[in-house]
């Protein structure tokens, strides 16, 4: 951050935006991207994102001015959030139902980890081996690219249901679902005042 504000002679404000449009692109693509996982195929959103991470966390390092730096920056967050609503349904898909909340308990935990070694590597690569502070940008793109290819190959989609399946669902009564009903669980309740502090103590 202080390489960053130097190099582009940033205010404090300037700098903490930084974060803030970062989150804000990431958090606002999470539902769309969800329900167009749900329309076209959630292997294929997820893929893509994370392509388009790994493209755009690349050219970052080549980013000459704060207005590029910041567009790449959001694009990179947008990107990131094409994962998590089609990840879960697949996840949920592919994991025996008496393993998943240890799976979706570790994937969870993935971004920490990721966080966390994204960290020591950008402070060695900069602090270490004195590199730019665009290097670490273009290094994590090379296992992002990785990864998402591994996605493409290993990542298997349940197909969808077939006509008469389809026709059968349709056919059955449908529930009445009120937005308020999901404040009326108290478990549900207690999981978003859980994730509400965890995310607020992140940020």
């Amino acid at each position: 951050m202080p390489m960053i504000q130097t190099e582009f002679g940033l205010s404090k404000t300037e700098l903490g935006m930084i974060s803030s449009l970062f989150f804000l692109a990431y958090t606002t693509l999470q539902i769309p991207a969800g329900i167009l996982g749900d329309k076209i195929g959630r292997k294929k959103i997820m893929v893509q994102g994370f392509f388009l991470f790994a493209i755009f966390i690349a050219s970052i390092s080549i980013s000459s001015s704060f207005i590029l730096f910041i567009i790449l920056w959001m694009l990179t967050g947008a990107s990131q959030g094409a994962y998590y609503g089609p990840q879960y349904a697949l996840s949920s898909e592919a994991i025996p139902k008496k393993w998943i909340t240890l799976g979706s308990a570790i994937i969870g935990s993935g971004m920490s980890f990721g966080i966390a070694l994204g960290y020591n590597l950008s402070s060695t690569m900069v602090q270490t081996y004195n590199t730019s502070w665009k290097m670490p940008f273009l290094a994590i793109a090379i296992p992002i690219f990785i990864i998402a290819m591994m996605m493409l190959i290993f990542i298997k989609e349940k197909a969808p249901a077939t006509d008469e399946a389809a026709s059968k669902a349709a056919a059955a009564p449908a529930e009445k679902f009120s937005f308020w009903d999901l404040f009326k669980n108290r478990n549900l309740v207690l999981a978003y005042i859980t994730i509400f502090c965890s995310i607020y103590g992140f940020s």
